[in-house]
């Protein structure tokens, strides 16, 4: 699934990560607001990056 949350980021949900492409600042500042909603989940995620402009949010088995 894609969603694009504002012009400056897309995100694209897939069942093993979430991977989110844009502006640097922006895309950080998404990222910790994903982080903050899987907290408590049985299912943590870390942040990986990948290039300047994209980040991989990874399941972490």
């Amino acid at each position: 699934m894609t969603l694009q949350r504002s012009q400056e980021i897309e995100v694209h949900y897939f069942p093993d990560r979430i991977e989110l492409y844009g502006e640097t600042d922006s895309i950080h500042a998404e990222a910790q607001r994903i982080l903050v909603c899987f907290r408590s989940s049985a299912h943590p995620y870390q942040i990986e990056e990948d290039g300047k402009n994209r980040i991989v949010l990874r399941e972490v088995a």
